[in-house]
């Protein structure tokens, strides 16, 4: 094909030959005669130029007949009305074409080399390492144990089958059990897991004997999964003392016969009648295992309790402590909570419903509760009581974000002090405050104004006859302000409650 396009160079006009040039320089452009300048392109122009320079060398131009760069201010017209149209040739496309194509093809894999990479590290380093929630671990004879743990005795295991239909009889389910003894004076205590396992941790009231009785069951199909964890007595500084369950690094979820699952069951010991069992302080830590609290109250009190997993739910029917913390993660809290100190229940991405009761012995200190997840629910009953019948300050905090927030107080003390503060965005927002309430109360939202339920006839709760007085604030669009009393001679001498209830987008009732 070169020749004849040489041969069609050679036949035509020198102008033209120039418009032939700028054609092989633009790519495919197609040129008419007599282009005005004002409608040229000077990109294209500046682009072309020197290759349009060099064709027309190679046909033996006059230089004065050439196109230059400096020289593109004067275009001499077209001497031929003919239309030049020069195409690239179907091999020199496929040849672009497959080049195109195999860089982006190398490209890929170069990328997908990297990534897989990538992933293999990080998956195998999240495997293999220990599982950490508050405690750096090291490595001692192979197990994930943190750094202030001592282990004692370990466990001595006792195997039985348990039949379970459906299953293949080459690897029937078998589970193993061993037993400990805790002293129930301890200072605290101490339930640990590290490592990859899983499973539920229960506790009980009315163990038989003086000591804390647990018992630890092992579910396996693979005689060789035991081997890869140790349960262990543990101790940390002086008075503490409980059970360990740590993995070995070498252990991997993702090998079948490595995988088991652990029940422990604490059962703390029965007092005479009529007594309450006290446990200085009783701790977990143990991410991935379930807990379940049984019916307590009214049968142990705790100075200090704190209940910590992740990821599974903890379920309390009843207990009773100064303080008590509880902390999971994506998963519920549920239950019955007596505290004279402290509460904190705190989630993330799961609803908490509780019902709280909340005691103030001197009224010197504020009992305090703090509630906190987000994107789901906060569902709370709550009791304010005090030592006398009367007076008691209290304080709480409830936040979530992206769901309602409901809070009703059922019962308060004549003359205390309630400090709330209760925050959620994009849901509804209810708080019901019991008629002893006193103090002020602002109520934010947005779009809409806040709904405030009052109800001037209510029974005086100290018995006095006295009237229930509201004064509002004068109104701020979406926000609602005022404070809320009972009359008497000595208001001023009051110490006051505040109650503070925001959300946004959502309607927000107050009811005082």
């Amino acid at each position: 094909m070169a020749f004849p396009l040489l041969r069609m160079v050679l036949t035509i006009e020198p102008i033209s030959r120039v418009a032939l040039a700028a054609s092989f320089a633009g790519n495919l452009i197609r040129l008419n005669p007599h282009i005005p300048r004002e409608q040229e392109d000077k990109s294209n122009f500046v682009r072309g130029t020197t290759l349009s320079y060099v064709l027309a060398k190679s046909v033996n131009m006059r230089p004065s007949q050439a196109i230059y760069l400096d020289k593109a201010e004067e275009l001499l017209p077209m001497q031929n009305d003919a239309e030049i149209v020069v195409t690239i040739p179907e091999s020199s496309r496929r040849r672009r074409r497959w080049r195109r194509i195999c860089a982006l093809g190398l490209h890929t894999c170069i990328c997908l080399l990297m990534f897989s990479s990538y992933i293999r590290d990080n998956v195998k380093s999240f495997f293999m390492s220990p599982f950490v929630m508050s405690n750096e671990v090291i490595s001692i004879s192979g197990w994930s144990i943190p750094p202030d743990i001592s282990l004692g005795g370990c466990a001595q295991w006792t195997e039985e089958f348990v039949p379970s239909g459906g299953v293949s009889s080459d690897h029937p389910l078998i589970t193993a059990a061993a037993t400990f003894e805790l002293p129930i004076s301890s200072n605290t205590l101490l339930f640990l897991s590290r490592g990859a396992i899983s499973g539920g941790l229960n506790v009980q009231y009315g163990g038989y004997g003086n000591d804390v009785r647990v018992t630890v069951k092992a579910s396996y199909r693979f005689p060789e999964a035991l081997d890869t964890v140790d349960v262990c007595i543990v101790t940390r500084s002086e008075g503490e003392i409980g059970l360990g369950i740590f993995s070995s690094p070498r252990s991997h979820p993702s090998h079948r016969r490595a995988v088991l699952q652990f029940a422990v069951t604490v059962n703390l010991p029965r007092v005479e009648e009529g007594s309450l069992l006290n446990v200085k302080a009783f701790e977990t830590d143990m991410p991935l295992f379930i807990h379940e609290i049984g019916d307590l109250n009214g049968f142990v009190h705790f100075d200090s309790i704190s209940l910590k997993t992740s990821n599974l739910p903890i379920r309390v029917k009843s207990l009773e402590a100064e303080k008590a913390s509880i902390v999971t993660t994506n998963s519920p809290i549920e239950g019955e909570f007596h505290t004279s100190s402290s509460l904190k229940l705190y989630t993330s991405n799961s609803p908490v419903d509780v019902h709280v009761t909340l005691f103030n012995a001197d009224g010197g200190n504020y009992t305090n509760l703090d509630i906190s997840t987000s994107n789901s629910a906060i569902k709370g009953t709550l009791a304010l009581e005090s030592a006398n019948e009367s007076r008691g300050k209290f304080k709480i905090f409830a936040r979530t974000s992206v769901s309602p927030l409901q809070l009703s107080f059922v019962e308060a003390p004549v003359d205390s002090v309630l400090l709330l503060d209760a925050t959620t965005s994009l849901g509804p927002a209810a708080v019901s405050l019991d008629s002893t309430y006193e103090g002020s109360y602002t109520a934010v939202t947005s779009l809409q104004r806040p709904s405030i339920l009052f109800n001037p006839d209510v029974e005086d709760p100290a018995g006095k006859g006295r009237k229930r007085q509201m004064r509002s604030s004068p109104s701020r669009g979406p926000i609602a302000s005022g404070t809320v009393r009972w009359s008497d001679g000595d208001d001023h001498k009051k110490l006051l409650g505040n109650v503070n209830v925001r959300t946004s987008l959502a309607p927000l009732t107050l009811k005082i």
